[in-house]
């Protein structure tokens, strides 16, 4: 599916997945591993099924061109690519999405994303992309005062690109 936005959650982009014959495959295999008949399965939530508390912050005016507050912005941010972050997506847990993902496109917008999440006292954390496999994309939030979050994503130049992140504690 060219040009489909990545999934919600884990790997690869919205309709893309297993076809049935490696679905079969692939369980035929955790079938011999475990000695099990069965498993028990999860059906990943559906995006609009999704219960996200609504953004903590007020996007100021002068960055509603490059940020947003859009529910699939934010969930998509809200975890990496880790087992751990796949079992908490797929149970719907989305507490730590963050409140406003911005998509600054150069330096005087990253310069802005940051004055602001500054002044609101909220946290930079990096989201390279979302692969992490650590816990690296939910940053620690004691002692500040907001558990807000923004992301954004940057040129740094004409060959590499990141994803920033910036989180206000409760």
């Amino acid at each position: 599916m060219t040009g489909a936005r990545l999934k919600h959650y884990g790997w690869g982009r919205e309709g893309e997945g297993m076809t049935a014959a490696q679905q079969a495959f692939v369980l035929d295999r955790y079938r011999a591993k475990f000695a099990r008949d069965a498993f028990e399965t999860i059906v990943v939530p559906r995006l609009e099924d999704l219960a996200l508390r609504a953004p903590r912050l007020a996007l100021p005016t002068p960055l509603a061109a490059f940020c947003t507050s859009d529910r699939y912005d934010r969930v998509a941010h809200a975890y990496g690519k880790s087992y751990p972050d796949y079992v908490r997506a797929m149970l719907g847990d989305y507490d730590c999405a963050p409140d406003v993902v911005a998509y600054p496109r150069n330096e005087a917008e990253i310069s802005a994303v940051m004055d602001w999440a500054g002044a609101v006292s909220a946290s930079l954390t990096p989201f390279g992309g979302g692969s992490s496999v650590c816990g690296g994309v939910e940053p620690q939030v004691d002692g500040i005062r907001y558990k807000a979050a923004v992301t954004s994503t940057y040129a740094i130049s004409v060959r590499s690109s990141r994803w920033i992140r910036y989180r206000a504690p409760h």
